[in-house]
This record gives structure tokens, sequence and C-alpha cells, in this order.
């Protein structure tokens, strides 16, 4: 019996080994642009159980996945259970990611190189830090289907974050404010393809 239970557990692991493996793609740039972001002048909150949301600009992108984290028990694991380091230009060719290596931790991101493919500022230029907050459950289903290597499309809000208690502020870095987030947004996504 022993054996059997053993057995299952090791196809269990060796299944969710495989499903979460990344993409991987020839040579060549996978997304061409930096996402398009509009400032709104005004916008209702959003409301969820536990939050209110305040949107702050539109964004929209068709870019890359190179690290994906799935948060569960943080603060925030209830509203943006998903932290994805997207990229555009250089930073989603395969050639250059290769000598990459980003990791994640605490919300926020590193990106360890071996021998820089461009120059680091340029890099962190390329790369966009998105706390994904899906708009509904069919969002988020789609976001459980995501993998490194992925190119995605999606539409939505950078938002800034107020707990209902009022007690707890998360604010995106936009225009500078919040250097120590650096590329990090509270993304409201209201449409999610994966290409």
């Amino acid at each position: 019996m022993l054996k059997h239970l053993f057995l299952i557990l090791l196809l269990v692991g060796a299944w969710f080994l495989w499903d979460q493996r990344s993409i991987k793609h020839g040579h060549g740039v996978l997304a061409e642009n930096a996402p398009e972001i509009v400032d709104i002048r005004t916008r209702n909150p959003l409301e969820t159980e536990n939050f209110t949301l305040y949107p702050l600009q539109q964004i929209k992108g068709e870019l890359r996945i190179i690290s994906r984290k799935r948060y569960r028990f943080d603060e925030l694991s209830g509203i943006a259970p998903y932290v994805y380091l997207f990229s555009w230009g250089g930073m989603s060719d395969e050639k250059h990611l290769r000598r990459v290596s980003p990791k994640q931790d605490n919300r926020s991101y590193t990106l360890h190189v071996s021998t820089p493919p461009l120059s680091i500022q340029n890099m962190h230029s390329k790369v966009l830090l998105a706390h994904a907050i899906p708009a509904n459950e069919q969002i988020y289903e789609k976001m459980k289907d995501t993998r490194v290597g992925h190119v995605v499309r999606f539409s939505g809000f950078i938002t800034d974050l107020e707990k209902k208690n009022g007690m707890v502020k998360f604010q995106s870095n936009i225009e500078g404010r919040n250097p120590n987030m650096r590329g990090s947004k509270f993304i409201w996504i209201e449409e999610l393809s994966i290409n």
C-alpha cells in the first residue's frame, strides 16, 4: 500500500513539474512594444470584498512572461494571487534571456545576470512587475494556465489599493513615485489571452 501511495505522489509531482515547465522559443523578439499606458481623468473606484481599488491609468499590451509566482499566504494573495514579470523588446528575446535569471521574492524581483546582454538600466526599462488582480473568475482561471515563456495579451487598469479598514494602502509605481518598487504595478485585468 505504501508503495502505491509513493508512486501516486511521484506521478502527481512529475505531472505538476511538467505542467509548469517554461515555454521555449527560438531567437527573436516575441513582444515588440512596451505596454500602452494612458492616464485617466476620473473613474469610480472598484470595490472588492476587502479592498477598494483606485484606477490611475489604462493599460494594454502584448508581453512575454519571464517570471511568474503564485502567492497564497501574504496579505495581498486574496486579491492579487499572481505576480508576473513581463518583458518586451530585447528582454523578450530568447537569446538574451538565456543569460538572465529573474527571481521573485516578497513581491519584488531581481535579475541575476551572467553576462549582461543589454545594459542593466535597459533591461530594467523593458520589464514590468505586475501584481495581477483578476476582474472575474474567468480571468483568474486563465491566469492559472499561464506559464513562463507565454506571450499574453491583456488590458485593464493600473490601480492603487486600500484595505477596507483604511489602515493599509498599496501604491503602484507610476511617474517615479515609490522608486524602491522599481516598475511594480497593481493591475486590474479585465481581458487576458494567451498566445
